[in-house]
């Protein structure tokens, strides 16, 4: 919440009084002028939550044991518990895994970042 309302009070308020000028509806003024400003911070948000996502291995072990059964299975815990039980190379595998998996996430929006501000 605190990355949103830093976001937000960058917004000039020139943008308001254009766009109440301009009798532009204020929903409008949200999806076309505002939420594109807030990228970064939707970008940083959701960055942030992912990783707590997939590190939540320790709250899964503590709080349910890992059950019942495979109902709070994440891929964290099936890595270690791999790990745990000498078997390396499937525990490798799915750190492999997870590691793409977060890439193929973040990966497209810095590529598109990163050619946005070589057009720029």
């Amino acid at each position: 919440m605190s990355l949103f309302l830093a976001g937000l009070r960058g917004v000039d308020g020139a943008y308001w009084k254009i766009a109440r000028l301009d009798n532009i509806p204020a929903w409008r003024t949200y999806v076309h002028i505002i939420f594109p400003q807030l990228r970064a911070a939707f970008f940083t948000a959701f960055v942030l939550l992912f990783a707590v996502a997939a590190k939540s291995y320790d709250l899964v072990v503590t709080l349910t044991g890992g059950g019942p059964g495979f109902s709070s299975d994440l891929p964290a815990r099936f890595v270690v518990d791999q790990l745990a039980r000498q078997q390396l190379g499937l525990g490798a595998a799915g750190a492999c895994i997870l590691l793409i998996t977060v890439a193929a996430t973040v990966g497209p929006y810095i590529h598109m970042e990163i050619r946005r501000q070589q057009h720029a």
